[in-house]
């Protein structure tokens, strides 16, 4: 399924919603401060990837207005664990 114009609640892994959730509330309380998680994420493909996650609050920031997220795919070091 295509990805583009979904947002991240369509596309996590309905076991990792309410971590996904903690996540942004944490990133939202912590201006300019960076915060990681891990979450599955549906890829374009249908599959699940196991993303690691670093997302900053930067509304405040008058240059860039939006919480700003960095992915990471895990998956394969996941699954050799």
């Amino acid at each position: 399924p295509e990805v583009v114009g979904r947002s991240l609640q369509e596309l996590v892994h309905p076991d990792e919603a309410e971590e996904l959730a903690r996540f942004f509330a944490v990133v939202l309380a912590s201006p300019g401060a960076a915060r990681t998680g891990r979450f599955r994420l549906r890829h374009h493909t249908g599959a699940w990837r196991w993303m690691d996650a670093t997302g900053v609050n930067l509304l405040a920031d008058e240059n860039v207005r939006a919480v700003v997220l960095n992915q990471h795919d895990v998956t394969l070091r996941r699954e050799a664990e």
